[in-house]
């Protein structure tokens, strides 16, 4: 799936991040300390614009998350005295390096995919796969069917049966379900229960995937109307409000994915089906913002609106929390990579000390903030930092082209974009513990439902 991007955006882009880059130069008020910033959004800037003339939705992703961290973000700073609740950019040092290395990933990473484009085309893989699209079977095999109903049997007496099971989920109803909505799981002792609610979890992140995907494929085939068949799409993707957990952007996230499976299934409609899933996506966002701001009882508008961004694209405000945490980074490193095994509070038992995610909330007291994946990756390696975030887009790209021309059923199909968008989204949205704990609890098995669901032979439709 190409899209061709003419050359006036990348100048417009250019023109935002230089009008953002003049309002904080104009807006020194004896504070020096902030003017640094400047750097960040004309970096930027000029980075985007060295880039192909044809993208795909990946990427164009990717560059949108990192337009919002590097220039939104510094500019919703500017009314906040460039200070959010739980940080402020105080020290000179830690603002350079900051910006050094938020300039430096963005480079690299802008330059993989700039390098993986064009090596798609040498290698004749954008040819290939520009002018097709899979058709999915929604043949099931038997033990597929009996394994989803199985798991979703057991899915349903875990709710039933297991303490403490509204933990895991939130309607679009529940007042908390956007603002300050915080797993309380950690906290329950280690134990059966705890174990069964970890199972419960991983069960409904599985379904909120597999489900709506069947659903959606299955209109595709009985509806012979294309307007009624979309329609009837976009409310299966609502039924994604009835389960949110506690990342709200997981599910907005989600809502991307199976928009993918839709532009698939409609590509004479893609255009519209494109526009109408951006723009919800876009409403949707600003309904969060929205009702954070009005539940939200600390601080000004301003300083609310910047805090809420920030929390979602960690900044260069959570960044600052980074350099005031204790540093033993080989005792953190096995903590962080042991923390992201499943279940491992039972059946691995060994005391750890706080992994680094848990370090920057403990010390910084920033409940609901993350840490930036830069930030956990500085910590550990320095400024080889920005390695992760290559290795992640890399991957994106990568499960992106696989979706195409390797997914043989459309379980295979969903697998392949939801690695892909979650790839995208992790260097700007969260840190290396938040990847590894959702692909176990739901990218992982999506997976194995497919390889469950059989081999059937793919075909394909010329777009």
């Amino acid at each position: 799936m190409e899209i061709k991007i003419p050359t006036f955006y990348s100048i417009a882009i250019f023109i935002v991040c230089l009008f953002v880059s003049i309002s904080i130069i104009n807006d020194q008020t004896g504070n020096f300390i902030p003017g640094y910033l400047f750097i960040l959004p004309l970096a930027h800037g000029a980075i985007q614009c060295i880039r192909r003339n044809v993208e795909n939705p990946i990427t164009l992703l990717v560059k949108f998350t990192y337009f919002v961290r590097n220039v939104i973000t510094p500019y919703l700073l500017i009314d906040t005295g460039y200070q959010v609740p739980f940080f402020s950019i105080n020290n000179q040092a830690n603002l350079i390096t900051t910006i050094i290395l938020y300039v430096l990933e963005t480079l690299l990473v802008f330059a993989v995919i700039y390098y993986k484009t064009g090596r798609g085309k040498k290698k004749g893989v954008r040819e290939k796969t520009s002018n097709i699209r899979p058709v999915f079977s929604i043949n099931n095999t038997i033990l597929y069917k009996c394994s989803f109903v199985f798991l979703f049997i057991l899915m349903l007496l875990l709710l039933m049966s297991v303490p403490h099971t509204d933990m895991v989920t939130r309607t679009i109803f529940d007042e908390d379900a956007f603002v300050s909505f915080n797993s309380d799981m950690e906290l329950l002792s280690v134990g059966r229960s705890r174990t069964l609610l970890s199972v419960y979890s991983y069960l409904v992140d599985t379904f909120r995937i597999i489900l709506p995907a069947y659903l959606l494929v299955t209109i595709s085939k009985i509806v012979k109307k294309p307007v009624i068949a979309v329609f009837l799409s976009f409310m299966v993707l609502m039924l994604e409000f009835f389960v949110i957990t506690e990342r709200t952007m997981t599910t907005l996230i989600i809502i991307v994915v199976l928009g993918f499976l839709i532009v698939n299934l409609y590509p004479s409609h893609r255009r519209v089906v494109v526009r109408m899933i951006g723009a919800g996506v876009f409403l949707l966002f600003c309904l969060i913002l929205g009702l954070k701001l009005f539940l939200d009882e600390e601080g000004g508008d301003d300083s609310i609106i910047a805090y809420i961004v920030q929390a979602y694209f960690p900044g260069v405000c959570n960044m600052q929390g980074v350099f005031y945490l204790p540093h033993d980074s080989a005792k953190q490193l096995l903590s962080d990579v042991l923390s992201m095994i499943p279940f491992r509070s039972t059946f691995l038992p060994i005391k750890l000390v706080d992994s680094t995610p848990r370090l920057f909330v403990e010390y910084n007291n920033a409940g609901g903030q993350i840490l930036p994946l830069i930030g956990q990756s500085y910590y550990h390696f320095g400024y080889f930092a920005p390695i992760l975030s290559m290795f992640f887009i890399k991957l994106a790209l990568n499960a992106f082209n696989s979706s195409i021309i390797k997914a043989n059923n459309y379980l295979r199909y969903m697998y392949y974009i939801y690695l892909s968008v979650f790839s995208a989204m992790m260097p700007c949205l969260y840190h290396f513990g938040v990847f590894m704990q959702t692909y176990f609890s739901s990218i992982l098995i999506l997976y194995f439902m497919s390889v469950i669901n059989g081999n059937f032979k793919m075909s394909y439709k010329r777009k």
